[in-house]
């Protein structure tokens, strides 16, 4: 996976669909589409409260990012971390269930980076999806947020990995 941009310019953000641009042959302009349709899904999903399981819940992520969350959960100790009380992957820190969350907006700042404007509680923030092309498919690697570390951070850093 390659470095991720200057966080201020290009801010990350992502559950349950792989993203199958690539497989259809279509640019990568189509890819905030795509995460549109994604944040759109998790969005209703949080909102109504309903749980995912963790294979349909991994399945917009490439492999890596996979690999890293799941060690990540070997780790039994205590997930408090002082960015806020929970980190949703797709929404950023400290969104709990029963916070609103609505989508905002979706642009494509880069190939292969989208920013999603959400707001939460009424406050905007952005997240932006790193893509990677994996298996004919585009793959979530990374999501940044504003504030705190991104999703592949944070679950290395509980993994003990770099």
């Amino acid at each position: 996976m390659s470095a991720l941009p200057n966080r201020r310019a290009l801010l990350f953000a992502f559950a349950g669909v792989v993203l199958p641009s690539a497989a259809r042959g279509q640019g990568d302009a189509e890819s905030a589409v795509l995460v549109r349709a994604l944040y759109e899904r998790e969005i209703a999903r949080h909102n109504a409260r309903q749980r995912v399981g963790e294979a349909e819940f991994l399945a917009p992520f490439a492999r890596d990012t996979q690999a890293v969350w799941r060690k990540a959960r070997d780790d039994k100790r205590p997930t408090h971390d002082p960015a806020g009380p929970i980190l949703n992957a797709f929404f950023g820190w400290g969104v709990l269930p029963g916070h609103e969350v609505t989508l905002a907006g979706v642009a494509q700042p880069a190939e292969l980076f989208v920013a999603v404007r959400l707001a939460v509680r009424g406050r905007t923030r952005t997240a932006t999806v790193q893509l990677v092309r994996e298996a004919g498919a585009l793959r979530i690697a990374d999501i940044a947020y504003e504030s705190g570390e991104s999703f592949l951070a944070y679950n290395r850093r509980r993994a003990g990995t770099k």
